[in-house]
């Protein structure tokens, strides 16, 4: 099958020559992919200002795994950047990546008044996404044209995290083109290992894309990071000291879980567990193991195993894990003098959870902070990992989010109380307007929607002033004793007055008992991102057995930011639970793959260069060429080099005839190219794409027919005999009729076709049996 080669161009929007997040433009001729849409826990809006020049345009969104550094600037970038496009992705990192979102928003709103994106810019986003199964296949299509660019992709296990993904991106009968970045080809507890290896040996790539991020990387035994977690967190806790194991939301945690989980029963025979609280702590701490127990199905193959032999023993169902939703939630339900395990989110220590602990815990020289991933740089957590010191101080901008009180709170609830009765007093003007008796039932509708139980008595008393019906002319428009309504061209319905009567409404359900709300109201669902303790500093009171505690939701906040001193004297220890692939196995995995092309991307510039200099001395690989591009360097990886783009005007592209042949409409094209435009100055500069435009007429010259195609001599006999030409071969010619004679010269590069013979009707229609084989340009 002959392979048609396209246009293909990487451009780097974020992630190249650093560990930041991912981001990256693929163009394949006229159709653009981006591959991921992340954002590091920082949010510096500074790192997506070249996806801003390119999200319009994006014609479909790749996602690899649900984290922030794959898909955190998503919602960002569809409520500011324009980024309005379909989102591929399998359903758990759909299912992940959105609580992923909700918790770092949580956990930036609960200090401070974040507004880069809301809860609302997360759900629009996620209304984007199309979920995908592994190896399911779907056409893109391009924004443009509204049709089918030709260009499929397809997503396929990548280990890492669950529903974590490569990608398979191609053209039919062009070149293939792979994504493949922090996988894992080594089964966990809970996941498989990559299939790229195997994916690779059907279609070897043309490009392949992937990360250095892991280049200069050793992978320990799994065993001795398993050891290693457990001894530091009993030895801590059996100290007498906290654990903060630090990780993420809602990917890497289930792995640390499954570790944790295992050996709990060793745990509890050692007197461990059964003494030691183990809480996951964050926003979304219970909805991430709901969700968990519903993906078995990208989970490893034993623990689907397992679960169909025991259906009620579910992996991901874990008895011995607590679920908290904030710190004060966990303070609350737990003593303090009671020693715990506490997986929280954010691993940067920026925002959120981690956070509030980290101040809280870095002081005592008996606990721990084990980080299981590497912190962002820049992020506090960085700063914690990097020092070697038993005993510092640094300095933070420290920001909270602190109950209103004194004369902010008065002022608060004068502002509030206005508004209110500005709101009541637009309803009143709103109401008192006359109402046709077409409108009476809409009224009585709108006035049912009402609260009359809520007790207050301004608004009883605009009620009932807003039952009677009245007819009201404006001032000095009444004429002998009409009013303008009257006097009006159309017939219009009269008002009836009616008592003032107010009927009261009890909201009861279908079987008549009075609803009460407060029975059915979830703390850990409570609408207030944050707790914020009674002004008195008592989170919790009773009276009669009965919670008293001050609705949060309606407590108002402000932020404040200062600048504090941090003692650090607490144990720090970062250990790689990562789960990719180590700098040895990936660059075994590359000479397995082989693919033609290699672009590198996302790891330290030492990282980059290693692996560029690796892959360049392979030599099972045998590159035709290795890319590092920079952060807004855009490289062509076309692999015929004679291939060019170019734009055709109206003029030319209307004056073509294109001949079809093989599926493809060929065309002959000649014109004049200009490579420069004028700018506002009226300065020539290079164009981007260069123009082709229609040579004037008095300059075209005549041309030659050109015969485009191969034709097989053993498919034109079939022709011929069709047509009832009878056929023979005599000395390497074709013989038509014994008076036709068609030979064949010349190379595959350029063949030659002769036909000889005498003029005849015969002659003329075994011509233009052959002509139709060739496409005519």
């Amino acid at each position: 099958m002959a392979v048609v080669s396209s246009i293909i161009k990487f451009t780097a929007l974020s992630g190249a020559y650093n560990e930041e997040s991912l981001c990256y433009l693929l163009e394949i001729d006229d159709t653009k992919l981006l591959l991921d849409c992340g954002w590091t826990d920082l949010f510096d809006v500074n790192r997506l200002n070249i996806l801003k020049r390119y999200a319009p345009s994006v014609d479909a969104v790749l996602i690899t795994y649900p984290d922030l550094p794959h898909m955190g600037a998503l919602p960002y970038a569809v409520a500011k950047l324009g980024l309005q496009c379909p989102i591929y992705c399998t359903m758990p990192v759909r299912a992940m990546g959105e609580l992923f979102l909700y918790d770092a928003y949580q956990s930036r709103h609960s200090q401070e008044d974040f507004e880069l994106f809301g809860l609302e810019d997360i759900d629009e986003a996620m209304k984007l996404v199309h979920k995908l199964e592994y190896s399911e296949t779907v056409q893109i299509i391009n924004k443009a044209t509204g049709m089918s660019s030709g260009v499929v992709v397809q997503p396929h296990l990548a280990g890492h995290m669950i529903g974590g993904s490569f990608w398979r991106i191609y053209k039919e009968d062009a070149e293939e083109i792979m994504y493949a970045v922090d996988y894992n080809h080594r089964k966990e507890r809970h996941l498989a290992g990559s299939v790229l290896e195997s994916v690779a040996q059907d279609f070897r790539p043309s490009v392949l894309i992937t990360d250095a991020f892991t280049t200069l990387a050793e992978a320990p035994k799994r065993r001795n990071l398993d050891v290693a977690l457990l001894e530091n967190v009993l030895g801590c806790v059996r100290n007498g000291g906290n654990c903060m194991i630090v990780t993420d939301t809602a990917g890497r945690v289930l792995e640390l879980l499954q570790v944790l989980v295992k050996h709990a029963q060793g745990w509890e025979k050692n007197k461990g567990l059964h003494v030691y609280r183990l809480i996951m702590l964050n926003f979304c701490a219970q909805s991430v193991i709901d969700a968990s127990t519903g993906m078995l199905t990208y989970a490893m193959s034993q623990l689907v195993t397992d679960f169909e032999k025991n259906p009620s023993k579910n992996p991901f169902n874990l008895p011995h894990v607590e679920k908290a939703f904030s710190v004060e939630d966990m303070h609350r339900r737990f003593p303090e003098n009671e020693r715990k395990v506490v997986l929280v989110s954010q691993s940067g220590l920026e925002s959120g959870a981690s956070r509030k602990l980290c101040l809280e815990w870095a002081d005592n020289p008996k606990n721990l902070i084990f980080f299981a991933e590497k912190p962002a740089p820049g992020t506090l957590g960085y700063q914690l990992t990097q020092r070697q010191e038993t005993d510092f101080v640094i300095t933070i901008k420290h920001k909270e989010r602190v109950p209103l009180m004194g004369q902010e709170l008065v002022e608060y609830l004068r502002i509030q109380e206005e508004e209110r009765e500005a709101e009541q007093l637009a309803e009143v003007e709103a109401v008192e307007e006359p109402v046709p008796n077409q409108e009476v039932e809409d009224t009585e509708a709108h006035l049912d929607t009402l609260d009359y139980d809520s007790g207050d008595e301004q608004s009883s008393k605009a009620l009932l002033k807003h039952d009677i019906m009245e007819q009201r002319a404006g001032a000095g428009a009444a004429i002998q004793g009409q009013s303008v309504a009257s006097m009006s061209f159309f017939k219009q319905a009269k008002g009836t007055d009616m008592f003032p009567y107010v009927e009261e409404k009890t909201k009861k359900d279908a079987y008549g008992e009075l609803i009460r709300h407060d029975d059915y109201r979830m703390p850990e669902f409570d609408t207030m991102p944050m707790d914020v303790d009674a002004p008195s500093g008592g989170a919790e009171a009773t009276e009669g057995g009965m919670d008293t505690t001050t609705d949060r939701a309606q407590i108002p906040t402000k932020c404040i930011e200062s600048t504090r001193e941090l003692r650090v004297r607490c144990k720090r220890l970062l250990a790689d639970f990562e789960g990719r692939s180590d700098g040895y196995s990936a660059e075994r995995i590359l000479n397995t793959v082989k693919p033609k092309s290699l672009i590198v991307i996302h790891g330290t510039e030492k990282a980059t260069l290693a692996l560029e200099e690796k892959s360049a001395a392979s030599v099972d690989m045998k590159l035709e060429s290795i890319e590092c591009p920079h952060e807004g360097d855009t490289v062509d990886v076309t692999s015929d080099g004679n291939i060019y783009q170019v734009l055709l005007t109206d003029a030319l592209a209307t004056s073509l005839q294109f001949s079809r042949l093989a599926g493809h409409d060929l065309a002959w094209v000649e014109g004049v190219l200009n490579t420069l435009e004028e700018d506002e100055n009226g300065e020539s500069k290079p164009l981007h794409v260069p123009v082709l435009q229609k040579i004037p007429k008095r300059e075209m010259t005549n041309r030659s027919t050109v015969f485009v195609g191969q034709p097989r001599l053993s498919d034109l006999i079939e022709i011929l005999k069709a047509n009832g030409i009878k056929t023979q071969w005599s000395m390497g010619t074709l013989v038509c009729n014994g008076t036709i004679q068609i030979s064949r010269t010349g190379s595959a590069g350029g063949l030659v076709y002769k036909i000889e013979g005498d003029l005849s009707d015969t002659y003329y229609l075994v011509r233009d049996l052959l002509y139709q084989q060739f496409a005519t340009v």
